[in-house]
């Protein structure tokens, strides 16, 4: 372990060195370690920048350690991957690793066994499957609990340790690449997967894998917005690519549903299915072309959605992106519309008939609450927050009110005084002089001086005394 604190100022110095660099892209600072590449399969470039970073570390008096220093590498490890010539697969210790470890005998353990082989997800097929027993197994439990080795159990452990063997390796895509990504989603199942493909030099190569498992709730939903959702979560998973690729991203879908949705969306129309529109809405973002495929041609996204392996990850964004995509649509928004147009609200009370009330958006709070408060010649807070609830409806309209109200000069003028107030009154005046006397004690510089005056004649007289005792 080193010094605390030395990672963060290594960072800082890096960043004050090279930040130049790494804006341009041609150096990648990842924890400790320094990445200086190029755009093209040239050393000239490659060189030129290795260079560049030399100078640097030569003008602020910086060395580096020549064991550790890898010029023009075939291969290299970055964060437990193995890079080679723009791939990326896993390394052999990191699979050595899990496919020898014994079935964990804790909750927890098997957890960590699957937070591991969920690291290695992006290149390994299948994973989904294989890991459901285990996930179901682990779900509902506390870390504590042993876990109970059964025939089947055991032998979902083993197969998920030898599926190790088939990892794949997948290509890391380039701004100049063409991408290819292919959705699909399964009610039966509750899983929504996707794949991605790069097209290079004439040549389709592998780039990654997603999949994400629905909620039970979502199992009611038509097949089209299952396809939907899936599409739009495709989407921001592998946003990052899709930004830096210049060319027109391609989504395959095996819904021509969402297809036509989609082309409903570019001529400015929207699709009957409220959810479907939400989150086709995601594609309008990103410079992305909806194409329809063929389900027979969509083998492993169609296996994966079919598949999927639920996160546990209460931090997981897609979960999250999933959660608030739902949460926009669960209400109806054709519900709400009168005939006219107007968004209402029906009020049932009992014993009366059903009303409609006008949703009033909060812009015009202040202004509708100010014109009623005064056509009705200043009503109360209560008096005023019963009318308009009569006919309108609105959110925080209680702080709009008493906003109202304290701003109104003939309310204030007119206000109660508060209760906490003490009541001034008068008194008769003393028939004589030398009968009323007001006294008190002042405490000054450790003394005390008893104070005495006169109401009638304010005649005022002072004294030094040892303390405010009765006996004093």
């Amino acid at each position: 372990m080193g010094m605390p604190g030395f990672e963060t100022c290594l960072d800082e110095l890096m960043s004050r060195v090279l930040g130049d660099l790494i804006q341009e892209g041609c150096v990648a600072k990842i924890a400790d370690d320094l990445y200086i590449g190029g755009n093209t399969p040239s050393e000239l470039e490659v060189l030129h920048h290795w260079r560049r970073v030399l100078s640097l570390l030569k003008k602020n008096n910086l060395r580096l350690s020549a064991s550790k220093t890898i010029t023009c590498p075939q291969k290299a490890v970055v964060l437990g991957w193995t890079w080679s010539k723009g791939t990326l697969q896993a390394r052999p210790h990191k699979l050595a690793a899990l496919s020898s470890v014994a079935p964990p005998s804790t909750v927890q353990g098997l957890r960590s066994f699957i937070g591991s082989y969920k690291v290695l997800s992006r290149v390994l097929p299948k994973y989904a499957e294989l890991l459901d027993p285990l996930d179901q197994a682990t779900a509902g439990k506390e870390s504590r609990e042993r876990i109970h080795w059964s025939d089947e159990l055991l032998l979902a452990f083993k197969t998920a340790q030898q599926a190790l063997d088939n990892h794949k390796t997948i290509s890391l895509p380039q701004s100049d690449d063409a991408l290819w990504i292919v959705t699909d989603g399964s009610v039966k199942n509750r899983g929504i997967a996707a794949t991605l493909y790069i097209q290079r030099n004439g040549k389709l190569l592998l780039a990654g894998f997603f999949n994400a498992k629905l909620r039970k709730h979502q199992v009611t939903w038509l097949p089209c917005e299952i396809e939907a959702l899936g599409i739009s979560a495709a989407i921001k998973h592998f946003a990052p690519y899709i930004i830096q690729s210049v060319h027109t991203i391609q989504v395959l879908t095996d819904s021509r549903t969402c297809v036509q949705a989609y082309d409903k969306l570019k001529r400015g129309e929207f699709s009957a299915s409220s959810r479907v529109t939400t989150f086709l809405t995601t594609v309008s973002r990103y410079q992305v072309h909806v194409r329809h495929i063929a389900g027979a041609e969509n083998l492993p996204s169609d296996f994966a959605s079919r598949n999927p392996r639920q996160c546990l990850d209460s931090s997981c964004q897609i979960c999250k992106f999933i959660a608030e995509m739902e949460d926009s649509v669960v209400r109806e928004i054709s519900d709400i519309i009168a005939f006219d147009g107007l968004l209402i609200v029906k009020d049932t009370q009992p014993f009366q008939p059903s009303r409609e009330r006008i949703v009033v958006p909060r812009s015009a709070h202040d202004g509708l609450l100010t014109a009623v408060h005064i056509i009705l010649t200043h009503p109360s807070k209560y008096q005023l927050k019963r009318l308009f609830n009569r006919y309108f409806y609105a959110l925080d309209v209680d702080k709009t009110i008493e906003a109202v109200s304290s701003s109104c000069h003939l309310c204030q003028s007119v206000k109660t005084i508060p209760k906490h107030l003490q009541p001034q009154s008068t008194s008769d005046a003393p028939s004589a002089i030398g009968i009323s006397f007001a006294a008190d004690v002042m405490r000054r510089n450790c003394q005390y001086i008893l104070v005495m005056r006169e109401t009638v004649s304010s005649y005022t007289i002072a004294s030094l005394i040892e303390s405010e005792k009765h006996e004093t």
